[in-house]
């Protein structure tokens, strides 16, 4: 018997197909009586189709220079440029 934890903890493998037959015949029979993983499980299907649909558009200038800011704060380094 699967408990939802080790559901959550699965998740990304069992969605991306990347899952041992056994385990995911352990996930269908968890999904089979846990409505709350059912919605779980399809809440984060819909937010990667929702990711993947999302415009290419580059990140505006001063949104990267912030954003590199703050992680080369938390890093304590400075991040090398991307590339052109």
């Amino acid at each position: 018997m699967m408990t939802c934890r080790e559901f959550a903890e699965i998740l990304i493998d069992f969605v991306s197909g990347d899952i041992a037959q056994d385990q995911r015949s352990l996930v269908e029979e968890h999904l089979g009586g846990c409505r709350h993983c059912v919605a779980y499980a399809e809440t984060y299907q819909l937010t990667i189709v929702v990711v993947r649909n999302l415009p290419k558009d580059a990140l505006p200038a001063h949104c990267e220079q912030r954003l590199r800011a703050r992680i080369e704060k938390e890093l304590g380094r400075a991040l090398d440029p991307p590339d052109a």
